[in-house]
Parts: C-alpha cells; structure tokens; sequence
C-alpha cells in the first residue's frame, strides 16, 4: 500500500476537481498533504467558493485501484480544517457510491497542519474519488493523499 501521487504530484493538475473553490487561493490543484502557503499567493489548499455540505473534491487516479486509506490536513495558514467527511467513489464517474465508517462520516483535522488517516476496511475498487466535507472549523478547506495498490 503506498501514496497514489496527490503529495508527490503524480496526479497532475487536471485531474482534480471541484464542485467549487475560490479563484486564484483554493484550486483544488491546490489540495496537495503537504503543501505550503506561499505568502499573498495561495491558501495552499483547497477551498470551495461556497460554504456548504454540498461541496466536494474529486481525484482521478486515472486507473482502476484498491484504495486503503485515505490522508487530510487542514489550512495551514489559518484556522480553516474539515472536522468529518465522507468519501465517493465511483468507476465511471456516472454512478456514485457513498463510503462511510460503520455508517458515519469520517473524523477529519483538529488543527491545521496534522495528518489524519482513515482506513477504508475493506478497500474499494475505484478510479475517482470524492471527498464530501460535512463538518468544518471556521471554512472549509483540505489537502489530501491517497493509498491503495
């Protein structure tokens, strides 16, 4: 099991999305474990336009994978972080599955800068993958990794 390549930008730009972000500061190119602020330049992070349970970031992985587990942190220049999530998946990218913990949504950050890891037990086989925020501290705002094989 290892990164499937959000961090390390494997996953290119074109292949994650949004249902939103804020132009210039949120893109969801931006939603890179790991990624810095760079002063008057960037959240380094995504952040949707609106601020609702409605929002959502999606990473082709561009190949049918198991994924295992799945990594967030928040806004590390500023208090912004997803506290729950819940994951979509799908092969097609037409019909959608919703992934929940033992029926729940998924803790997510309590600070902006610690990793959290959830586990997908037992793992799906998907191509896309969507992460749902439900519950936020001040706005939404995410970077993320991917594991599987």
């Amino acid at each position: 099991m290892g990164a499937l390549g959000v961090e390390n930008g494997t996953i290119t730009e074109g292949q994650m999305t949004a249902s939103s972000y804020l132009e210039k500061y949120g893109m969801p190119s931006l939603a890179r474990l790991n990624n810095k602020h760079i002063p008057a330049v960037t959240n380094g992070c995504w952040v949707p336009k609106v601020k609702d349970n409605n929002q959502w970031l999606q990473i082709d992985i561009a190949r049918i994978v198991g994924v295992s587990r799945v990594a967030t942190q928040g806004n590390d220049a500023s208090i912004w972080w997803v506290t729950s999530y819940m994951i979509g998946y799908s092969l097609d990218g037409s019909v959608w599955s919703v992934y929940q913990e033992n029926g729940a949504e998924f803790p997510g950050n309590t600070d902006r800068s610690s990793i959290v890891y959830n586990r997908l037990s037992p793992p799906v086989a998907t191509r896309l993958i969507r992460f749902y925020p439900k519950g936020w501290n001040v706005n939404i705002s995410l970077r993320v990794e991917i594991y599987g094989c």
